[in-house]
């Protein structure tokens, strides 16, 4: 057993091998549930399992790398700890999050093991009141060569009444048809011309609240007919059902979005997101408020968004040391190549019990100053393993990649095709610039067009390569190094990075990995291309990267590449199946289509055979946290019948999945 207690920032788990005697298997394990993927969903998984159910050959966690996180990951940036570091000093260090960064004050599922777990949470600020979920009005967007503040734009929004916007630089004359009378007052924000004006109509087009087709069926997020709302025709009486359309296509079709709209939209939002599905991408029955700020009775005040305060790997990493304290084994740098399904006579033909499925593993390394996972031998003899399970959970595993571990034509083979086939993916870098500003500061004084403007907190949109960036560090992760006990990190500033941008990815993938084997964190400096990296040679981060990243921002600001303070250190990952880092997609989302029925076969794709499937890609909560604990909890509720946690109520677990086409079990 591997005791790590959760409070480590990072946590590197050797390998534990439990090696169980198979006739004609020499090196063969036997284990009751094996859980693939050592992400949010699968760290979970074994979590619940190991705490709820007594499983006959023990559980068994498996992942493919030496990091326990998968695509949350919270290395310090620009002042780390030392030796003898008090823990609030360690609570305080500025962290990159280069995957998932926040938690929504409605995400129950990431809550409820947060305080299950003893994980601390703090404010995650997305403006500098910490006045509600939205960005600082005062905050600036560089718009096709324009800089203004978010607040200008939103008047600008308002005022719109079929006529051009003459400070914003989109071609929106005639491009602003009047809403229908029939969804004016509809609770958008803002005027309801202004709305769909760039691409955001979902809520306004069909009836969320009640059940069509039916004699007054009064709504129950436990019901197994909610569905029906999503087979609602647009426009009525004989258009296309709800489940056939996009953002895109809706703002398009039925609203009157123009192109140029769109763009804007994407551009101001700094996601570019139009395919996602109209249906999915909605909750109906919960207003879209992300909380108030008030704290309960007795409990600090968390505002809309929080944060764990050692950052979000900091829950994958509470789980999984709750599931090993709970009697579980993990073995890392364990990657899964494909699983069989055995027949009645195979088993029977062994002297020992095996299971049902057979698991071929292949051992990996990780090199440290890469962080590539790679297999240790791929020619040689003896590089994979055998393990028997009776059940298999493959968690949060790269959908490109999925099928391929069935044989090839067989059912599982075929479901899970089809299962992928519903979603598309996302792909994205973040990055995280650490500065020292010392000397000179990082400032928006200087910025053109935009009076009254500033930066404390939250996002400066663009509708250049950088998307958008966080004043992080002082700002959105922390007001200040003082109010932080980190007084010692004062001359850091941190900014975050987000972005699609195909130049960048570029600029990511350029070839720069190679290094020697047997290389320490110490010794990054032998790496072939080490002399190609900027900065800390373990953070492998390419110097024409950083170049164009300073080039971007330095014009967002309105300074020279000169004027900014001097680069301290810099980290990033870029999620994509082809990028070997970190080799899968950034989130997911779900195409046109009955995705609510792909959803409920996925969970066990055929009926009589152990393997289950959960993560992120397959939830109604796609590109959160939350969906990845969301579709693990049904599956463990529907497919396996474990209890509900007393953390979690009937009704918060129904509306996780409202579309749920199947009576559920609610297992006591």
């Amino acid at each position: 057993r591997i005791a790590s207690p959760p409070a480590l920032a990072v946590l590197l788990l050797p390998a534990v091998v439990v090696a169980a005697a198979v006739s004609g298997q020499d090196a063969a394990q036997r284990v009751g549930v094996a859980v693939i993927g050592g992400g949010a969903s699968g760290t979970y998984a074994a979590w619940r399992l190991a705490t709820s159910q007594s499983v006959e050959h023990g559980i068994a966690l498996f992942e493919r790398s030496d990091r326990i996180g998968g695509r949350l990951h919270s290395p310090t940036i620009g002042c780390h700890a030392a030796q003898g570091d008090s823990a609030s000093r360690i609570d305080a260090l500025p962290r990159c999050e280069l995957g998932g960064m926040r938690i929504r004050a409605s995400d129950v599922f990431v809550h409820g093991v947060a305080e299950a777990l003893n994980v601390s949470l703090g404010n995650f600020y997305m403006n500098s009141e910490n006045s509600g979920p939205d960005d600082d009005p005062l905050n600036p967007a560089a718009l096709r060569g324009s800089i203004v503040t978010r607040l200008l734009v939103t008047n600008e929004l308002q005022a719109a009444d079929g006529g051009n916007l003459p400070r914003l630089p989109y071609e929106f004359t005639s491009f602003i048809p009047r809403l229908p009378d029939k969804i004016d007052g509809s609770g958008l924000t803002g005027t309801a011309a202004s709305m769909h004006l760039y691409g955001d109509p979902p809520m306004a087009f069909y009836n969320m609240t009640s059940l069509p087709n039916t004699t007054n069926e009064p709504y129950d997020p436990c019901s197994s007919n909610n569905w029906r709302i999503l087979e609602q025709p647009l426009p009525a009486p004989d258009g296309p059902p709800v489940w056939a359309y996009t953002r895109d296509t809706a703002g398009r079709l039925l609203a009157g979005t123009s192109s140029e709209g769109s763009a804007f939209g994407n551009d101001f939002s700094g996601y570019r997101i139009a395919q996602i599905n109209l249906a999915a991408a909605t909750d109906p029955f919960v207003p879209g408020d992300q909380g108030d700020g008030q704290a309960e009775p007795g409990k600090p005040l968390i505002g809309p968004f929080s944060r764990p305060l050692l950052g979000m790997q900091e829950l994958p990493l509470a789980m999984s040391a709750a599931f090993l304290s709970a009697g579980g084994e993990t073995q890392m740098n364990m990657q899964l190549l494909r699983i069989e399904v055995l027949d009645g006579d195979e088993q029977a033909s062994n002297s020992s019990d095996i299971g049902k499925l057979k698991l071929t593993f292949v051992e990996t390394a990780t090199n440290p100053c890469t962080e590539i996972t790679e297999r240790i031998s791929k020619d040689g003899v003896g590089d994979t393993r055998v393990v028997y399970a009776d059940k298999v959970v493959l968690a949060g595993m790269a959908t490109e990649t999925l099928a391929s571990l069935f044989e090839p034509q067989s059912q599982l083979a075929v479901e899970a095709a089809a299962a992928v086939d519903m979603v598309d993916l996302n792909n994205y870098g973040k990055f995280f610039l650490a500065f020292n500003t010392s000397e000179r500061n990082i400032s928006t004084a200087a910025l053109s067009g935009a009076n009254g403007t500033h930066w404390e907190a939250g996002r400066f949109v663009a509708s250049s390569d950088v998307q958008q960036a966080f004043k992080w560090w002082p700002g959105t992760q922390a007001r200040s190094p003082n109010e932080t006990s980190a007084a010692d990190c004062e001359d850091v500033t941190v900014l975050q990075v987000y972005s699609q941008s195909p130049l960048l990815r570029v600029a990511v993938n350029t070839p720069q990995w190679s290094c020697v084997p047997n290389v320490t964190l110490d010794t990054c400096d032998l790496c072939e291309n080490a002399t190609n990296w900027v900065g800390r040679p373990q953070d492998h981060f390419p110097a024409a990267l950083a170049d164009l990243l300073l080039t971007q921002l330095a014009l967002m600001l309105n300074v020279s590449v000169t004027e900014l303070p001097p680069l301290l250190e810099a980290k990033y990952e870029w999620h994509e199946i082809s990028n070997p880092q970190s080799p899968a997609a950034a989130w997911h989302f779900w195409r046109p289509g009955k995705w609510w029925e792909t959803f409920a076969s996925v969970l066990q794709p055929v009926d009589d055979v152990p393997v289950y499937i959960v993560g992120e890609a397959f939830s109604f909560d796609q590109g959160w946290v939350e969906g990845a604990l969301e579709t693990t909890e049904m599956m463990l509720q529907e497919k396996l019948s474990v209890a509900r946690p007393a953390w979690l109520s009937r009704n918060d677990y129904c509306a996780a999945m409202p579309y749920y086409p199947d009576k559920r079990r609610f297992a006591s």
